[in-house]
């Protein structure tokens, strides 16, 4: 199992997509948050950028939706009931109603978000800024509240193997 560094995380820090994806899937109109998750953590399951694009490289590829990596994930639950071993994972954000943590189940929809959190920092690529941000988990909480929509809960996700 790959575990990133904070240093390493640091280095993506305002880059944009362009800077991180070798498969030239660039367009600022699609969101990229689980495309940065998977380039970083080498997820090349699923769907990917190369399927999308058609250009790079296969073996550089990378998943680009957050539905297909919550999937792999091991342990999942609420973050305000993260276990307190698990320093870094995966955490993300959507409709908690369309969540069941007992069965693990998450209906993907457009507005989920995913990033990748150590301790109290979480880096994700932020598709209105169009480069990777660093915040909190309160920070990353509001994600959606710009739309005015409520119902929104954040979720921590153990990474896949």
């Amino acid at each position: 199992m790959r575990m990133p560094t904070a240093l390493e995380l640091d280095g993506y820090l305002n880059k944009n997509i362009k800077e991180i994806c070798p498969c030239e899937l660039w367009d600022n109109g699609l969101s990229h948050c689980a495309h940065f998750v998977s380039h970083v953590m080498n997820y090349q399951f699923g769907y990917t950028c190369f399927q999308m694009s058609g250009k790079g490289e296969k073996d550089k590829t990378a998943c680009v939706r957050v539905v297909e990596i919550f999937q792999h994930t091991r342990r999942f639950g609420k973050w305000a009931d993260r276990p307190k071993d698990l320093k870094t994972g995966l955490i993300f954000i959507t409709l908690g109603k369309l969540v069941d943590v007992k069965k693990k189940t998450y209906t993907g929809i457009p507005q989920n978000h995913i990033g990748i959190f150590i301790g109290d920092d979480i880096w994700q690529y932020r598709n209105r800024s169009k480069h990777v941000v660093k915040q909190t988990p309160t920070v990353f909480s509001q994600h959606y509240d710009y739309t005015g929509k409520k119902g929104f809960e954040i979720f921590y996700g153990e990474f896949p193997l």
